[in-house]
């Protein structure tokens, strides 16, 4: 009789314990998926406030990245236009694409110091383009970033624009003159095909 006791007893508290150890286990699993899903949720807030966010600021359309605005889209008439350095608060450092591509009535574009990036088809067939200034802090032009721009006459490329890329300025028939910089050491196919009026490099 005392021992079907104490075998009972036993079996209760091994059963106790068992269901005491399996509790504790799924508690230990449920941290560690806390866990986890806290991680995954903090990448994913990191991951999309590195994101480009687009935003309008009169007539440009820009994106920040990394605390830089990059201008993505021109949307005015065109005419004499400068280009702001700031943005939102934030440093213009590039031209995107489309950017002001086919704005033809664009006549003249300044753009300012601390821009490093032109991109690609950035201001392809501005054809009323007839005057551009590009700062010294260039130091990329992409492919046909000017293509088409009958209207211009005359370019200086900034020194620090090491390679002359594919199209930059094909079909610019009203170009005349261009200045290369020394330090270019490489010019892509079509970089001037079509610039029948280039008459001085």
């Amino acid at each position: 009789m005392v021992d079907n006791i104490n075998e009972a007893v036993n079996k209760n508290v091994c059963s106790c314990f068992d269901e005491r150890e399996e509790s504790m286990g799924f508690q230990k699993i449920n941290k560690e998926n806390t866990f986890l899903v806290g991680l995954m949720v903090l990448a994913i807030l990191l991951c999309c406030s590195n994101q480009a966010q687009a935003a309008q600021s009169g007539d440009f359309t820009y994106t920040v990245t990394a605390g830089k605005a990059q201008i993505t889209r021109y949307t005015g008439a065109g005419g004499v236009v400068i280009i702001p350095s700031r943005l939102g608060g934030y440093p213009v450092t590039s031209i995107g694409s489309p950017g002001f591509n086919s704005c033809k009535g664009l006549t003249s574009i300044t753009i300012p110091q601390g821009i490093t990036s032109i991109g690609y088809c950035a201001f392809v067939g501005c054809t009323g383009l007839t005057s551009i200034t590009i700062p010294l802090s260039v130091t990329s032009i992409g492919d046909a970033a000017f293509q088409g721009c009958t209207g211009l006459t005359s370019i200086s490329i900034p020194r620090g624009v090491t390679s002359i890329n594919e199209g930059v300025f094909k079909n610019c028939s009203g170009l005349t003159s261009i200045t290369i910089p020394q330090w270019v050491t490489s010019i892509d196919k079509d970089a001037f095909n079509g610039c029948s009026g280039l008459t001085s490099v």
